[in-house]
This record gives structure tokens, C-alpha cells and sequence, in this order.
């Protein structure tokens, strides 16, 4: 597996095609406690999408899970995944909180794919 990060960044959004070509899946990470980091998600997907098929697997990953100032509700990110036809899943960089779990889910999808 290659991973590349571009953190969402704007100023990486250009060479994010470069990324994506040749891409057997993809982990599309928002901030659980970012409203706006969850409104780019739709942008982003459709990008990959794009770019990489509509076949390959794309696994949506709500991240800082484990923090109480949640702003995107867990029922809003789930319905939003469910309508696009991919996985959600709460996860915790900080804590470790299903990490592993989404990786080895996506690879398994790539792998299947």
C-alpha cells in the first residue's frame, strides 16, 4: 500500500490529480469536530471519483472521534456515506481508536476490488 496525505490541504489541491491517477481505492478523512472539513468531503469524493472510478472503494473515516466537541453528528456522517455507497467509520489518530481496522477494511476492499 502507498499513502499519500494531502491533509486537504488548498495548496495541495492541484497535484492531488497526480495522487489519485492509477489509485486502487482511497481512506477520504474528515475532523468529526470541523463542520467544514466534512462539507469538503463532498467535493473531494466526487473528485476521486473522478479520478480513480466508480468502482474503486472509498472508505469514509470520521476522525478525533474521541473528542467531546463533536460538530458533525455521527447519524449526519453515516446517512451521507450510506447515500454514496461507502463505509463510515469513527476513528482516533490520537488514541489509535480503529485506525489499523480502517486500513486493513480498505485493503481488503483494494484487494477484492
Amino acid at each position: 500500500m502507498n499513502i499519500w496525505d494531502t491533509a486537504g490541504q488548498e495548496k495541495y489541491h492541484a497535484l492531488a490529480k497526480n495522487y489519485y491517477q492509477g489509485a486502487s481505492g482511497a481512506l477520504l478523512v474528515y475532523d468529526v469536530t470541523d463542520q467544514d472539513s466534512f462539507a469538503k468531503v463532498k467535493s473531494w469524493f466526487v473528485e476521486l471519483r473522478r479520478y480513480i472510478g466508480p468502482d474503486a472503494p472509498i472508505v469514509l473515516a470520521g476522525n478525533k472521534a474521541d473528542k467531546p466537541t463533536r460538530t458533525v453528528q455521527l447519524s449526519e456522517a453515516e446517512a451521507y456515506a450510506s447515500s454514496i455507497g461507502i463505509e463510515h467509520a469513527s476513528t482516533s489518530a490520537l488514541s489509535g481508536m480503529n485506525v489499523e481496522m480502517v486500513f486493513t477494511n480498505l485493503a481488503q476492499k483494494m484487494n477484492d476490488f
